[in-house]
C-alpha cells in the first residue's frame, strides 16, 4: 500500500469504480477507485482506495501501487456518500 491521498468530490466521481476487478487497459499511470470489503450494507464500514498502475521491475509485468483514500472534501469518504445518498 502506497500512503494516503485526499480528493475532491470531483476528482473521487471521475475514478471509475472498479471494486470487483481491474481495469484491462494496463498503461503506466491509470487511475481508479475501489472499496473493501465489497459490500452495500450500512452497518459495515468500507474503505476507499485509489489504484494506479506502475513500473514493475520485470519489464514483462505491470505493478499496482494501492493508496487509501483518506478524505474527500475533507470528510471520511463512506461518511460522505452516505451523507449524499449515494451507495456507490
Amino acid at each position: 500500500m502506497g500512503g494516503r491521498i485526499w480528493l475532491t468530490l470531483e476528482q473521487f466521481d471521475e475514478l471509475l469504480d472498479y471494486s470487483c476487478s481491474i481495469p484491462t487497459g494496463q498503461t503506466i499511470g491509470k487511475r481508479w477507485k475501489r472499496h473493501e470489503p465489497y459490500v452495500h450494507d450500512p452497518k459495515v464500514k468500507t474503505v476507499w482506495y485509489m489504484g494506479q498502475y506502475v513500473d514493475h521491475e520485470d519489464p514483462d509485468k505491470i505493478g499496482i501501487r494501492w493508496t487509501l483514500i483518506d478524505r474527500v472534501d475533507g470528510q471520511n469518504p463512506a461518511d460522505l456518500l452516505k451523507e449524499l445518498g449515494r451507495s456507490d
